[in-house]
């Protein structure tokens, strides 16, 4: 949530006010008093069947698999999804999907995509010609090198490198401060600076 407020803050600092934050939707009802800063929670996710003329940005980062659920619930009660680019970013020459965060620093190379639904968080790079899935998840500070292809609901912790023309499989997580050279398996996870796996 940090991340989304700092990057609508940044937007309107550089005088677009076409970008309003009303609030947040939140299905779970202990979270009701949750402290968002200036923002509160709305209601659930219901709140858009009454609220049709309004965009909406999935706010949920670090769950591939919760994000996705989530973005498929609100797509069936009729949500509009739009992407949130942090101003800092390059992303001109790459095609970012909807419903995408995109942080501070971020260079999106030419030629390079990001599915629908996918967060890239500060000072990362995706290099030419690679791309990334659907709902993906990219810590702070990863590296993709050229052609490099990452499957949907991949996450990948912060200071990771996925070398040249390298393929991660679907739903994969790779632990902060990885490299990965060769081509993972589908799914499971792989642990610390050798890469372990553990399916």
């Amino acid at each position: 949530m940090p991340d989304v407020i700092q990057t609508v803050a940044a937007i309107q600092a550089r005088g677009d006010a076409s970008l309003e934050v009303l609030g947040f939707l939140d299905d779970n009802p202990t979270n009701a008093s949750r402290n968002l800063g200036k923002y509160r929670i709305l209601g659930g996710f219901s709140w858009i069947n009454d609220n049709r003329n309004v965009a909406v940005f999935n706010a949920i980062m670090r769950s591939t698999t919760l994000r996705r659920a989530t973005t498929e619930k609100l797509r069936g009660l009729g949500a509009k999804f739009f992407s949130l680019v942090h101003p800092t970013a390059s992303v001109e020459y790459a095609r970012v999907g909807e419903g995408c965060y995109v942080g501070k620093n971020v260079h999106l190379e030419f030629g390079s995509s990001i599915g629908d639904g996918t967060v890239v968080l500060a000072n990362s790079t995706i290099a030419h010609d690679s791309q990334v899935g659907r709902h993906c998840f990219l810590g702070s500070g990863v590296h993709i090198q050229g052609h490099a292809t990452i499957e949907d609901e991949v996450f990948i912790g912060a200071g990771t490198v996925i070398h040249p023309n390298v393929t991660v499989r679907m739903g994969v997580s790779i632990d902060t401060n990885g490299v990965i050279s060769a081509d993972t398996k589908v799914g499971g996870a792989y642990f610390n600076s050798r890469m372990r796996y553990i399916g």
